[in-house]
């Protein structure tokens, strides 16, 4: 969606669009400090201790994370009136005036994130005005949903503020348009002086952000609810979702095309920066004035990342399952949905090697995987000769269900094309899809929620999803024993490792859309025609994914990644396939 009318009309000349995308890099690990000032190094242990709840409106917690200090206010539960009345100067039809009841108490960041908090966990800074007390800007919500999930990895719940809670704490308690009384023209927060709000007089307009803490806060200790910049909240924007929401603990519509937009800033009429003022700008935009702060909830952790809108016509639900008969053999596929994940995997990771870099990938197209790896079944149906049982194991592993094994890249092309000449359109997966495929919608080391405790020793975790050296006697077992992800597929760590269609190169530290790292004929992605017989390749690598019967624990994350030439056959080397609809 595009910037909203009311935006327009406040942004002025000061508010070009931004509509480059930032680079997001993990450079520093950061480890939490507890309520006591400690600052953990990358090679400590974590011990951090659990947030909990504050007991005066505005009692004050510190965390230092990386040398940093983040300081939060404690917002208790409590109920107040949202929106403004009908009497209020100023006041849009979208603010509707109802009462609110806020159940569970958080902890809310006393000042906009700055550019050195930013900095200290994402490298590039995107903001206009430089300073390193000055409010980051020039951030997406997209950007912030980045910020925030590399906190959440250091045991912070840290979330964006709904719409309420936002409103809740900038009040706090008052029920004038500003938490500090009626009028404004500049000199108690940071806006477009020349248009004053309650008062004739006119004054300043600085036309760029401020140091945080520039002004008084208010009541709760919060500053610059009022100006500076323009904030994110987490809930999609609906003008008329006042009339219809809760009054307990709303947390916006299920679904839109824009994101609520909170309080005032330094490019804005006075007017526009009341308590009740809203807004709303597309996730994707960024400007010189917008910004953002986050909550700490009480509430558990999540790793998952909030799904943008992707366009598609697919209504299916992640995981639905379909299968098709080629040859009497039956092949189940399980459907990924498009959508955005981290890729790679963060610092702390146990177990984690150099070239796992953590970045944002969106999948823009939806795609079925088979469920299991390709069996012997599978294969000798359709490449008419047995499991071939050269290797090291060349007694083990034998069976219609166990997963296919020896087989080189060039081997998996082979398969595909002889599949898709009786009608299965299929192909390896990018290197992408398949750790999508994987995680389904998890950040940790394994794709059950959970991270691996050891790297040698055997690991009780990966005994859940996985067969490894520790439990499979290096011997290739039938699919399907281990308990699957949240999208119904088995075996992605550990049976056999899983070739995938991309050659190896290193991650970017952007955040990419639908990459894959091939050009060949191969690959339906580049060439969405029927397929030309492949030639075999000797060169460049290719991509080997996944965990195997014979690998040590930290070869079994999700994130690990491989490389091998395209005719390298290897007793633990295997494939799955993915099924695409048309282009």
């Amino acid at each position: 969606m595009s910037q909203s009318p009311m935006e327009n009309e406040n942004m002025k000349n000061h508010t070009t669009k931004i509509t480059w995308r930032f680079f997001f890099l993990f450079i520093t690990s950061i480890m939490l400090g507890s309520h006591t000032t400690h600052a953990i190094t990358q090679n400590e242990e974590k011990t951090i201790s659990p947030i909990t709840a504050g007991k005066e409106p505005g009692e004050r917690m510190i965390k230092i994370i990386n040398g940093v200090e983040y300081a939060f206010r404690w917002c208790p539960p409590g109920e107040f009136i949202m929106g403004s009345s009908k009497t209020e100067e100023g006041r849009h039809d979208n603010e509707k005036s109802h009462r609110v009841t806020i159940t569970k108490g958080f902890w809310i960041l006393e000042t906009e994130v700055t550019q050195e908090m930013w900095q200290n966990i994402i490298t590039r800074n995107p903001s206009f005005h430089i300073g390193s007390h000055l409010p980051v800007e020039s951030v997406t919500w997209e950007n912030c949903q980045h910020f925030l999930l590399i906190l959440r990895q250091y045991d912070l719940n840290a979330q964006l503020p709904t719409e309420a809670q936002w409103e809740y704490a900038c009040r706090a308690g008052t029920t004038t348009p500003f938490s500090f009384g009626n009028t404004l023209n500049g000199d108690k927060a940071n806006c477009d002086g020349n248009f004053p709000y309650g008062t004739s007089t006119k004054g300043d307009y600085l036309k760029k952000t401020t140091s945080v803490k520039s002004y008084f806060p208010n009541a709760w200790g919060i500053f610059d609810m009022h100006g500076n910049v323009r904030e994110w909240c987490a809930d999609w924007y609906n003008k008329n979702y006042y009339f219809l929401s809760s009054s307990t603990d709303p947390t916006g519509p299920s679904s839109g095309t824009a994101r609520v937009v909170r309080g005032g800033s330094w490019s804005i009429d006075a007017k526009h920066c009341r308590s009740a003022d809203r807004n709303y700008i597309s996730p994707e935009l960024c400007y010189y004035n917008l910004g953002f702060r986050f909550i700490l909830s009480l509430e558990p952790i999540s790793t998952q990342i909030p799904f943008q809108n992707v366009s598609t016509s697919e209504k299916r639900e992640p995981g639905e399952r379909m299968v098709k008969t080629i040859n009497g053999v039956e092949y189940a596929f399980r459907w990924c949905p498009p959508g955005s994940f981290m890729m790679g995997s963060p610092h702390k990771e146990k177990g984690r090697f150099d070239d796992e870099i953590w970045h944002m990938v969106t999948l823009t197209k939806g795609f079925w995987i088979l469920e299991t790896e390709v069996t012997q079944e599978m294969w000798e149906n359709i490449m008419k000769k047995p499991q071939s049982k050269q290797g090291k194991f060349s007694v083990s592993g034998i069976g219609p269900k166990h997963p296919v094994y020896n087989v080189s890249w060039n081997d998996c092309q082979e398969f595909c094309y002889k599949l898709h000449s009786l009608g299965l359109k299929v192909q390896l997966p990018t290197e992408a899809q398949w750790e999508y495929a994987c995680r389904a919608g998890t950040t940790t080391s394994l794709n059950s929620g959970k991270n691996i405790t050891s790297i040698g020793s055997p690991c009780a975790h990966l005994d859940e999803v996985g067969w490894y050296k520790n439990n499979s006697e290096y011997i290739v077992l039938p699919v399907a024993q281990k308990k699957p992800n949240a999208w119904g597929l088995y075996d992605m760590h550990g049976n056999a490792r899983e070739w995938c269609q991309d050659i190896y190169k290193s991650y970017p530290t952007q955040h990419i859309y639908d990459p894959i790292n091939d050009s060949s004929e191969t690959t339906l992605l580049v060439r969405p025609h029927p397929l030309s017989r492949p030639h075999p390749q000797l060169s460049p690598e290719r991509v080997i994914r996944g965990g195997s019967c014979g690998n040590f624990v930290h070869f079994c994350r999700s994130a690990t990644r491989s490389k091998r030439t395209p005719d390298t056959q290897d007793w633990s080397y295997g494939f799955r396939v993915i099924l695409f609809t048309s282009p």
